[in-house]
C-alpha cells in the first residue's frame, strides 16, 4: 500500500518530471493514469514519508523512500532534484493560515491552530494539532488526526483519530478512534473505538469498542464491546460483549455476553441456528435474578 505523498517521476532526454493526482496515493493508479509501466529505466516510483504526525508542517519531519525494486540508473544522479520536487509539493499542501473553504484538491496538512471553515470534497492527510470545520464539512484525516465538525458533516479520520461532528453528521474512524456525534448522526469506528452517539444515531463498532447511543439508537459491537443505549434502541454485540439498553429495546449478544435490559425490552442470545430470547416485563423476569439459556446467564437489573 503506497504511504503518504506518492508520486511517480519520469528522466529521460534530460528533463525530470513528476506525475501525481490528488485523488489516489496508488503508484499503480498513477502509472495506468499516464501510460507509464513500472520497472522502465526512465520511471522512478517514490514516496515522502512523515516520520513524525506532530511536525507534518515541518520540513525535517520528511523522509524521501525510493519504492521500486531497483533504482533506475539515473537515480543517484537526479536523487536530490526528486526530493526538491516532493518538498515543494509538500509546502504547497501545507496550510498554515486560516481558511473560509477549501474545495477539492490534497491530501492537505494543516498546521496548528488553523481553522477551516468548510471543507467540499477535500483530502486531508493530517492535522497537526487539531482543524475545526463549520457546518456541512468533509474533513478527512489520516492517522492521529483530530477532526472537528458541525451540524451535517461527513468526518474521516484514520487511526487513532478523535472526530467530533454536529447533528446529522457521519462519522467514520480507524482503530482506537474516538467518536463524538449529535442527534441522527451515523458512526463507524475500528477495533478499540469510542463511539458516543446522541439520540436516534446509528453506532458500529469493531471489537472491544464501547459504544453509547442516545433513544431510538441502532448500536452494533464487535466481540468484547461494550454497548449502552437509550430508549428503545437496537444492541447488538459480538461473543463477551456487555450491552445496556433503556426501556423497549432490543439486545443481542453473542455467547458469553451480559445483557441488561429495561422494561418491555427483548433480550436474546444466538447459539448457532437457535435464537433464545427473554422478554422483561413488568410481570416478567425479576429485576435481580438470573435468567439462563444454554449454560449462558444473563443478569437483569
Amino acid at each position: 500500500m503506497c504511504r503518504e505523498l506518492s508520486a511517480v517521476f519520469t528522466f529521460a532526454g534530460g528533463n525530470l518530471r513528476m506525475y501525481r493526482s490528488p485523488d489516489t496515493d496508488s503508484h499503480q493508479d498513477v502509472l495506468e493514469l499516464h501510460g507509464l509501466v513500472r520497472g522502465e529505466d526512465r520511471c522512478a516510483c517514490v514516496e515522502y514519508v512523515c516520520a513524525d504526525y506532530t511536525r507534518a508542517h515541518e520540513p525535517g519531519a520528511w523522509k524521501l523512500i525510493l519504492d521500486d525494486e531497483r533504482a533506475p540508473s539515473w537515480w543517484n544522479e537526479q536523487r536530490d532534484a526528486v526530493l526538491a520536487q516532493m518538498d515543494r509539493l509538500r509546502g504547497g499542501l501545507t496550510i498554515r493560515e486560516d481558511r473560509l473553504i477549501i474545495v477539492g484538491g490534497g491530501p492537505y496538512i494543516l498546521a496548528p491552530g488553523v481553522h477551516v471553515g468548510r471543507m467540499v470534497r477535500a483530502r486531508i492527510l493530517t492535522m497537526c494539532e487539531r482543524t475545526t470545520g463549520g457546518d456541512h464539512s468533509t474533513l478527512t484525516g489520516g492517522s492521529y488526526s483530530t477532526l472537528t465538525g458541525g451540524d451535517s458533516s461527513t468526518l474521516t479520520g484514520g487511526v487513532h483519530s478523535k472526530l467530533t461532528g454536529g447533528d446529522g453528521s457521519k462519522l467514520t474512524g480507524g482503530i482506537r478512534s474516538t467518536l463524538t456525534g449529535g442527534d441522527d448522526s451515523t458512526l463507524t469506528g475500528g477495533a478499540y473505538s469510542k463511539l458516543t452517539g446522541g439520540a436516534y444515531s446509528k453506532l458500529t463498532g469493531g471489537d472491544d469498542s464501547m459504544l453509547t447511543g442516545g433513544d431510538d439508537s441502532k448500536l452494533t459491537g464487535g466481540d468484547g464491546s461494550k454497548l449502552t443505549g437509550g430508549i428503545r434502541s437496537t444492541l447488538t454485540g459480538g461473543h463477551f460483549s456487555a450491552l445496556t439498553g433503556g426501556d423497549d429495546s432490543k439486545l443481542t449478544g453473542g455467547d458469553g455476553s451480559k445483557l441488561t435490559g429495561g422494561v418491555d425490552s427483548i433480550l436474546c442470545t444466538d447459539h448457532g441456528d437457535h435464537m433464545h430470547d427473554a422478554r422483561v416485563g413488568r410481570d416478567g423476569i425479576l429485576p435481580g435474578h438470573a435468567y439462563t439459556v444454554r449454560e449462558e446467564t444473563w443478569v437483569l437489573r
